[in-house]
């Protein structure tokens, strides 16, 4: 029987201590933006002027019950307590003379570790937003700001906790208004209500800029590629629902999965058919095409792929998504920094002239 103080014995012994701790999942990450604040930015802000510049700019309630709020000191909180999946859990702890143990359910750790693992994937695509809206609103270029371990990301069960274990010694901080923090935030809901994949691309997107600014354009023009593809995929099955709504033709069974057979109707094929059909602008179907051919000589010749070739396919990667989706992504060229941080375009030019040349690419 479980007693005021624990579990104690037919003759009311205290046999152990049954202690239960309830934690709200927080997760996120902090950018070198400041938003709101158009003063002099310090270089190297101390850990206590970060945290004395906590107040939310913007903050929103996702339709899947996570509340975002951007912090006008640049960090990105992400709280998961009315989480619909479930963001909140008991741990239990069991006190006894020969010392304590821990009472967490195996299953409850696997459902720990899915929503670690869904805050991380929003994380990677909040922050890939975040400097997009940076790029759209303010013409500026910048890093992929992205954590790419689990280590820079911050913790936390309350959204008003301090920053208390991470130095915020970074080169460059920009300030930023909220309309940035703001656009950001309804990109981010966009992609999650979107029920044909957005988000999920956005995520590989997200990696496959980090190879890039990591010089490994074989893993970055692959990724894109797998972006390319399930765009592709995702207008296919809208011809084919088209198809399926069609009065006179309709759709079988058997037909769907002769067209739907990845045999027979691989990434060219529909490229090819949709174009045919007009589906694709011509534009964008020739650095489609392009872009496979790379990816192609790289998978069966192993020959290198070169960073305006990685390039090439990012910026059809970008338009076919602006194409099938009607969203805007721009990604980055190169910079300095970490999360968020980066130069405006004009400098980055003023300081690699011939590098300059990135930006018109296509």
């Amino acid at each position: 029987m479980f007693g005021d103080t624990g579990l104690l014995d037919s003759k009311g012994l205290l046999l152990a201590e049954i202690t239960e701790h309830i934690a709200p999942f927080c997760y996120g990450y902090m950018t070198q933006y400041w938003f709101g604040l158009f003063g002099p930015m310090p270089n190297k802000p101390t850990l206590q002027c970060v945290n004395n510049n906590g107040q939310p700019a913007v903050w929103r309630n996702l339709e899947i019950g996570v509340c975002v709020a951007i912090l006008r000191n640049g960090i990105v909180r992400f709280d998961f307590e009315n989480y619909e999946n479930g963001g909140v859990f008991i741990y239990r702890e069991k006190k006894t003379p020969e010392g304590s143990q821990a009472l967490h359910g195996r299953n409850i750790e696997a459902h720990e570790k899915e929503v670690q693992d869904f805050a991380y994937g929003l994380i990677q695509v909040h922050a890939l937003l975040l400097d997009n809206s940076r790029r759209i609103l303010e013409h500026a270029s910048s890093h992929a700001a992205r954590p790419t371990k689990h280590s820079e990301m911050l913790t936390g069960y309350d959204l008003s906790d301090p920053v208390r274990q991470l130095n915020p010694d970074f080169k460059y901080w920009v300030p930023l208004p909220d309309e940035v923090a703001q656009k950001s935030i309804d990109d981010l809901a966009a992609a999650l209500s979107n029920d044909e994949g957005l988000f999920h691309m956005l995520e590989i997107y997200a990696f496959s800029s980090s190879h890039f600014l990591e010089r490994r354009f074989a893993e970055a023009l692959i990724s894109y590629w797998a972006v390319i593809e399930a765009c592709i995929n995702v207008m296919w099955e809208r011809l084919l629902t088209d198809e399926k709504n069609d009065p006179e033709i309709g759709l079988s069974g058997r037909r769907r999965d002769r067209l739907t057979n990845p045999s027979s109707y691989t990434a060219s094929v529909m490229i090819e058919t949709l174009f045919l059909l007009r589906k694709i602008p011509f534009d964008i179907y020739e650095k489609l095409n392009s872009a496979r051919e790379k990816r192609n000589k790289w998978m069966h010749k192993l020959q290198p792929v070169k960073e305006v070739q990685a390039l090439e396919a990012r910026k059809a990667c970008e338009e076919l998504i602006l194409f099938t989706f009607g969203f805007e992504i721009e990604g980055t060229i190169s910079g300095v920094g970490g999360a968020g941080g980066g130069l405006y375009k004009h400098v980055f030019c003023q300081r690699y002239p011939d590098k300059a040349n990135l930006f018109d690419a296509s």
